[in-house]
């Protein structure tokens, strides 16, 4: 979001043509440099990161998808 300046996914980025493809090429960049220890700065949302961690999101946590 703007105001907390973290990232997520575009809700309806799935009308892009390929979108798939954006995804993976977004994972092998974050692999890679996961895999050569180089520190990526950006910040990800909690409901977002959630998903990872199979963690369930609380109310608050979505406060950056729909303020």
């Amino acid at each position: 979001t703007e105001k907390e300046r973290t990232l997520y996914p575009n809700p309806v980025s799935y009308q892009i043509p390929a979108f798939a493809n954006y995804f993976r090429l977004f994972g092998i960049l974050v692999g890679k440099a996961i895999y050569e220890g180089v520190l990526l700065k950006c910040h990800f949302a909690k409901f977002f990161l959630n998903h990872f961690v199979s963690t369930s999101n609380q109310v608050d946590d979505l406060q950056a998808l729909d303020p």
